[in-house]
């Protein structure tokens, strides 16, 4: 489910411009929301970033020290939540990832 579908199902309806509609279809998508347990990007970044920092050695590789604790308001965090946001933004909703 994204907006593109809420918008879709609203304009399938006999009445897209009802306040009732737009309220159901509100309370969908916030179930929806609710339900797949989206996250933040900043709290996606910070999880990568942990994990990354834990498996690097298991794979060999040594972290730059100054790069080990995130950071937000470094240009590298900055730029680890905006990569972040993009990559929830463009995941597919779970009918596309359930399809065989």
């Amino acid at each position: 489910m994204n907006t593109d579908r809420i918008k879709e199902l609203q304009a399938e309806t006999a009445y897209p411009d009802s306040i009732s509609v737009q309220q159901a279809l509100l309370k969908v998508w916030n179930e929806t929301v609710r339900d797949n347990k989206v996250i933040e990007p900043q709290a996606l970044a910070v999880l990568f970033h942990e994990t990354y920092e834990r498996l690097a050695p298991e794979y060999g590789y040594e972290t730059r020290p100054d790069t080990k604790k995130f950071d937000p308001e470094t240009d590298n965090g900055r730029l680890m939540i905006a990569v972040c946001e993009e990559i929830i933004h463009n995941l597919p909703t779970s009918d596309v990832l359930n399809k065989s």
